[in-house]
């Protein structure tokens, strides 16, 4: 079990990745977070939709829609129409998947890259 000061040294250290949207796709390549929790989505002025819903697997292999258990509708964040945008995600909702496929409300026009900010929630010692 990590101390007290491993773990609040791990929540102020985050990790940027990247999940790519193809042309004429909906779906992003899967985000594997290794044991963090994804905190923000950032849009390049490229991205074509207007929502983000996500898809969540234990083992990378079998994938889920989110559920917003209050609603029972899928988890959706909202992208403004200009995109380039940082869009805050609640990170207690993908707390323990390993695996995130992000899956916007259209096609896009062209390949987009979506930087995605994480911050671990076990410890400092994650790769």
């Amino acid at each position: 079990m990590p101390s007290q000061q491993e773990y609040l040294v791990g929540i102020v250290e985050g990790k940027n990745t990247t999940a790519t949207i193809l042309a004429s796709q909906d779906l992003s390549t899967p985000i594997e977070t290794y044991g963090a929790s994804i905190t923000a989505l950032c849009f390049p002025d490229t991205f074509t939709g207007s929502s983000i819903t996500f898809k969540v697997s234990p083992d990378g292999i079998n994938y889920y829609n989110l559920i917003d258990g209050s609603t029972g509708l899928p988890y959706t964040l909202l992208i403004p129409s200009t995109a380039f945008a940082a869009v805050p995600v609640d990170l207690t909702f993908l707390v323990g998947f390993r695996w995130v496929i992000l899956h916007s409300g259209s096609a896009q026009g062209s390949d987009t890259i979506i930087k995605v900010q994480m911050v671990p929630i076990i410890n400092k010692d994650w790769n």
